[in-house]
């Protein structure tokens, strides 16, 4: 992969600052509350979560949000594109779930919804016009290298 030419516009730095933002806060969240962390990977995995494991389960998390990011951010990747939205149509998907609890009066994770929304607005910007140019373009420099 070969870096994207030209400057990126403010979509696309809208996109990495939000969905940076979203990863550092649910790091920062898991990291504060570990034990909630073990609780939910013990019941997801049915097995036993060292402190350091889950931290290191927390970290991944992390990094595994950063990754697409950078793919975007920094080379243009149509294919990290179609991947973040994906996630947060899926994602949105799971939003259902948290209606459901919130009409049947049980407490909800505001800050879930919140960055759900967060992220699908920040994957929306990826498609507007200055965006779509972008990519085009960033696309055009990869496969004029192979030629």
């Amino acid at each position: 992969m070969k870096l994207a030419k030209g400057p990126r516009p403010r979509e696309v730095h809208v996109f990495a600052l939000v969905f940076t933002a979203i990863g550092l806060w649910n790091f920062a969240r898991g990291l504060s509350d570990l034990t909630q962390v073990r609780t939910l990977l013990e019941y997801w995995t049915v097995s036993q979560w060292s402190r350091d494991a889950v931290i290191v389960a927390v970290s991944a998390r992390f990094t595994i949000v950063l990754i697409p990011v950078i793919a975007v951010w920094a080379f243009a990747s149509t294919i990290a594109r179609i991947l973040v939205t994906i996630m947060a149509a899926l994602s949105l998907l799971l939003l259902i779930e948290q209606v459901q609890l919130f009409a049947a009066g049980a407490p909800v994770d505001r800050f879930r919804i919140a960055s759900v929304l967060a992220g699908a607005f920040a994957v929306m910007y990826l498609y507007t016009v200055p965006a779509r140019y972008w990519f085009r373009e960033g696309a055009h420099g990869v496969a004029k290298a192979f030629e």
